[in-house]
């Protein structure tokens, strides 16, 4: 019976070994550090002088790579803690990404493990598990490739750190950008409305909030998600948000809202409407002190359309080079009068807007909203060495390239606009870091 029952824990410790090594390269990446750091350090998975010489490492992938290379020296207890730490500090993607990794391999263990009788089959099954768990790694990459192929940032970004020289030659143009976290933001995320509304959810939605995240945090963002609110739960979660006291050692701000939307309005998921002026209206210079003089981005993903052509919803399909599977049905029974009010005026914000006024913007059920995808591209490619103003007018050109090669009616072409009140260049100089006496 004792000799069992450390088999069992053996088996359980390997496996949480397994999971953290098959995810480690999107780990290394995508993880946003301090926070789970030092949750780590309270749980006593690890001590503050380890956190330290972690914190020491001169590049955020390596600093990941060697809390992952800590991690399973730490015991029984530091798989769980670890995956505790990473809902705590808002990255459920990731330990959701690792859970079912974790259920795929006991899956696998399980079934091999019906067939062992003796010693001699047990060793076999362990051999053919270790092959089914290298099947599974290659046949997840191979899955991941093709669906990459034709349509969208599935799988794993990587963004590329901007040099010491380009930031020295940039650097008294452009806002402050060398905190750590760089800054916060907030992704709100409505996919799923209330069946009695008859609104159809936002099938892809959840690709696109997890594309983002992966690039946020390595753009070293601290990152507060808000899924499926109400109206009211958008408003109040805005609101909240852009009182945080660590806005005052903040860079830069960035609100993320994905929903249906018409003209100035986007939709809760109890159908109740927030105007998107409004939202902006919290982090203006009288009502949010804290953020003057620093860069402040809004995107904005839902359509804009004012006229009702008719009660018939029309589908829209993805043709080359996107994806060949079926796009959203755009709801067009969400009936609201045409508001033109223009937003107000702030400084230092710059607005992206996924399609232009009385224009709808278009989603994969699959990859995400076409906007999304370009910008998510675009930004892991060009964030080392080109301003945020730049990045978005290449966003704008890709999809209207894209959006001509549809053969969809010309009413569903995709064009984004950006509006700016930007003062300076900014840039977001990936992988620069430096303390408050670092910039003059």
């Amino acid at each position: 019976m004792t000799r069992n029952m450390n088999d069992c824990k053996w088996k359980m410790k390997e496996i949480h070994k397994r999971t953290l090594i098959g995810n480690r390269l999107e780990l290394a990446r995508s993880l946003c550090l301090e926070e789970i750091l030092q949750f780590l350090v309270a749980k006593a998975i690890i001590s503050d002088e380890v956190a330290e010489r972690i914190e020491s490492k001169r590049t955020r992938f390596s600093r990941n790579v060697a809390l992952l290379s800590l991690i399973p020296t730490r015991g029984p207890r530091a798989y769980e803690v670890f995956i505790q730490g990473l809902r705590e500090s808002q990255q459920c993607n990731l330990a959701d990404m690792l859970e079912s990794y974790k259920s795929q391999l006991i899956n696998t263990f399980q079934a091999a493990s019906k067939k062992c009788k003796t010693d001699l089959e047990i060793q076999h099954t362990e051999l053919q598990y270790q092959q089914s768990i290298n099947n599974y790694n290659v046949n997840t990459d191979l899955k991941l490739v093709e669906k990459d192929a034709h349509d969208g940032p599935i799988g794993r970004l990587f963004v590329e750190n901007t040099t010491i020289e380009f930031y020295q030659q940039t650097k008294h143009e452009s806002y402050k950008m060398t905190s750590r976290p760089r800054g916060s933001a907030l992704i709100v995320c409505v996919s799923r409305f209330k069946s009695e509304l008859g609104i159809s959810d936002r099938l892809g939605s959840d690709t696109d909030r997890k594309n983002l995240t992966s690039l946020l945090n390595q753009l070293e963002f601290s990152i507060v998600h808000v899924d499926n609110c109400t109206a009211d739960e958008m408003q109040s979660a805005v609101k909240e948000f852009s009182k945080k006291d660590k806005l005052h050692d903040a860079d830069c701000v960035v609100v993320i809202l994905l929903s249906h939307g018409k003209g100035n309005f986007l939709y809760g998921s109890d159908g109740g409407k927030v105007r998107v002026d409004t939202l902006v209206q919290n982090f203006d210079n009288a009502h949010c002190p804290a953020l003057r003089n620093k860069p402040k981005i809004f995107l904005i993903q839902g359509c804009r359309d004012d006229e009702i052509a008719s009660n018939i919803a029309h589908v829209v399909t993805d043709g080359p080079p996107l994806s060949q599977d079926c796009c959203e049905a755009i709801d067009h029974s969400l009936s609201e009068a045409n508001d033109r009010r223009r937003l107000p005026t702030c400084s230092d914000v710059v607005i992206g807007f996924s399609a232009l006024p009385g224009r709808t913007a278009t989603r994969n059920t699959v990859h995400g909203s076409w906007y999304i995808q370009a910008l998510v591209k675009i930004i892991s490619k060009h964030a080392k060495d080109k301003d945020f103003a730049e990045m978005l007018t290449l966003v704008n050109g890709f999809l209207r390239s894209k959006s001509l090669e549809q053969e969809v009616q010309s009413d569903w072409h995709e064009t984004p606009e950006f509006r700016s009140s930007l003062c300076k260049k900014l840039y977001f100089y990936p992988g620069i870091f430096a303390k408050s006496s670092f910039r003059e």
